[in-house]
Formats: C-alpha cells, sequence, structure tokens
C-alpha cells in the first residue's frame, strides 16, 4: 500500500509540472529590506532588480520616518519576463486596473509587480542586464511598499502625495546611480506594444500610459495622462 502511495504521489508531482508555464522558475533574492520573486530563471536579473529595490531605501525610509533598520518581513517585488506574464496576474488580482501601467502595487498583498521592459530578447537581455526602465519601475513601486508599511493609513493619503514622492525617489536614486532610460530604449518599448496591439482582437488589448517621470525622461509617447501605479485593492 505504502509503494502504491508513493507513485500515485509521483505521478501527481510529474502531472503538476506539466502543467506548469514553460520556463517559469521562480528565484528568490533577499536583502535586508525587500524580496525580489523573479518568475523566470535569471538569476542577474532578480539580482539587479533587489539591488534597485534595495538603493531606493535610504531616501524613501527617511522620507517616510522609519528607523534605518531591516525590515521582518521584507517588501515583496515580483518580477515577470514578459508583459503577458504581467497582464496575467494582474488581471487576476484587480481586474484589468493597470494594465496600461505595465507595474503596479498593492496595498492588499503588500507587494509589487513588475514585468521586464521593453520587450527583448533572451540574448540581448544577458547582454545588456537589466534594463534602465525597468529598473526605474521597480524603484517607483517599491517606494510605494515603502509608504504601505510606514503608513496604515495609506487610502487616506491623496494621490498627488504618494506620486509625488514615489517619482521624486524613483529618479533622486535613478539619476545618483546612473540607470536613466535612454532614447533607444522608449523607442522599442514604444515598437512592442504597438504590436501587442495590432495582433489582439480589436478593443481587447490597450498600449499603457506611461508615468510622468517616464515622460520626462523622453518624449516618444503621444500618452499625456498621468496614471497612478499603487493600488489600495480596488
Amino acid at each position: 500500500m505504502r509503494r502504491i502511495v508513493v507513485a500515485l504521489a509521483a505521478l501527481a508531482v510529474v502531472a503538476m509540472s506539466s502543467r506548469a508555464p514553460a520556463g517559469l522558475a521562480l528565484i528568490k533574492r533577499v536583502g535586508p529590506h525587500f524580496r525580489v520573486l523573479c518568475h523566470f530563471d535569471d538569476s542577474t536579473s532578480a539580482e539587479a532588480a533587489l539591488e534597485t529595490a534595495e538603493a531606493i531605501w535610504p531616501r524613501a525610509a527617511e522620507l517616510y520616518g522609519l528607523p534605518d533598520a531591516p525590515l521582518d518581513p521584507p517588501l515583496d517585488v515580483h518580477l515577470y519576463r514578459r508583459a503577458e506574464d504581467y497582464l496575467a496576474v494582474e488581471r487576476e488580482l484587480v481586474g484589468g486596473k493597470f494594465d496600461r501601467n505595465l507595474a503596479f502595487s498593492s496595498f492588499d498583498t503588500a507587494s509589487s509587480y513588475v514585468p521586464v521592459q521593453p520587450d527583448l530578447t533572451d540574448d540581448a537581455l544577458a547582454s545588456v542586464g537589466l534594463t534602465a526602465q525597468t529598473r526605474h519601475n521597480v524603484a517607483h513601486e517599491a517606494t510605494h511598499l515603502v509608504s504601505y508599511r510606514a503608513t496604515p493609513n495609506f487610502r487616506s493619503f491623496p494621490q498627488w502625495a504618494t506620486e509625488g514622492a514615489a517619482v521624486w525617489v524613483e529618479s533622486e536614486t535613478a539619476t545618483a546611480r546612473g540607470w536613466s532610460a535612454g532614447l533607444g530604449e522608449a523607442r522599442s518599448s514604444r515598437r512592442t506594444w504597438c504590436s501587442l496591439e495590432s495582433s489582439s482582437p480589436a478593443g481587447s488589448f490597450r498600449p499603457p500610459r506611461r508615468s510622468s517621470a517616464a515622460r520626462r525622461r523622453t518624449s516618444t509617447c503621444t500618452s499625456a495622462t498621468p496614471c497612478s501605479r499603487s493600488s489600495s485593492g480596488g
């Protein structure tokens, strides 16, 4: 009987593995204040995302009056390889509210969700490393997570205050570290979304709005409407 149970358990594991999305390995990297959960098999990108999140901590902690001490538990940042992976999770959590943003944070889950941008091949990602555009988004969303930890009454805060703080910390950190997104990245990202939009059924996909910080970095996007990337859970 025991052998039968063991055999059935093994078959169940194989079946579950065969249903898992191809290449969707989960890599964890943990720092003093943040934990990055990378939903694809790339330890270098996971480490770069953690480096970016931890880089915002001194400014964000000082801004929100938090002590310079490790967090327990750390704040979670989820990193996705493709926009489609992000969209599947975003729509499950908040029903498409932030599909155009390509990055959002949830007060309810105390987590951020960010895909790699712009879309690029695995070889290109391995060559250039985590892109500046992705680092900007990680920095922005990580700042929102700090605000959640510091202010339990976050939902009562005006949007201009929380977004302004996140944009400021993001911009200051990226400038200090030399992570400013270039014109080439922005154009590549725009081409990616135009391709996705043209290949989707009419009305089923819309390209994302960009944050005010992103619009200041380049003039390639035609959107003029700022958006909030933080969520109060609906």
